[in-house]
């Protein structure tokens, strides 16, 4: 999926309450509410380069977690008795 998001062959979508569209001109245009108002919310594409950028995070926070439950592992083997440990 990474390399989708990253090639435009996939799109990453995420619902939006509110959007502003790029006039003609590419700048911003008029806010508006999305939806038809119908209470539908609105879908919006996210850019390749955003997406794999949001990829890049999610998997540095996976990393930093692991290290975390790593390290609480050792803590367990090490001291039993502290909170947060099985017995």
């Amino acid at each position: 999926l990474r390399a989708a998001l990253a090639a435009g062959t996939d799109r990453l979508r995420v619902a939006v309450r509110n959007c502003t569209a790029a006039g003609a001109d590419g700048l911003p245009g008029v806010a508006g509410a999305a939806g038809v108002g119908d209470g539908a919310a609105a879908v919006a594409d996210i850019d390749p380069a955003v997406a794999e950028r949001v990829f890049g995070v999610a998997g540095d926070d996976q990393r930093e977690i692991d290290k975390l439950k790593a390290m609480q592992g050792w803590v367990c083997a090490v001291r039993p008795a502290t909170p947060g440990c099985g017995r």
